[in-house]
């Protein structure tokens, strides 16, 4: 994969997800390892609001790189997300988990 292909990708996803996201999914195709592309199409989900796919593709890069904070962190934000999303506000009305309400 040459830094072309990637530059081209990013000036892409600026103004037209879907492209980008197409482009991607060919790239993919011949090199299904590359961690930048990979954490290209978790970004591009994340704006889609598909997070579980997201995350699902961040597990793929942190399998292959355990050391790439910006794939770590971004996980963590999107666990996180998902857990206030799925929050059940009547099994616990305490969401800013204030200790005189428990």
């Amino acid at each position: 994969m040459t830094e072309e292909i990637l530059d081209e990708i990013r000036y892409i996803l600026k103004s037209d997800s879907k492209l980008a996201f197409e482009k991607i999914e060919a790239q993919l195709l011949h090199f299904p390892e590359n961690i930048e592309l990979l954490c290209l199409k978790a970004q591009i989900l994340e704006s889609f609001d598909k997070i579980p796919e997201a995350i699902n593709i961040l597990n793929l890069v942190l399998r292959s790189d355990s050391n790439n904070k910006q794939a770590k962190v971004k996980q963590e934000l999107l666990y996180e997300i998902l857990r206030y999303r799925n929050s059940d506000i009547y099994a616990n009305p305490n969401l800013g988990h204030d200790p005189w309400l428990e």
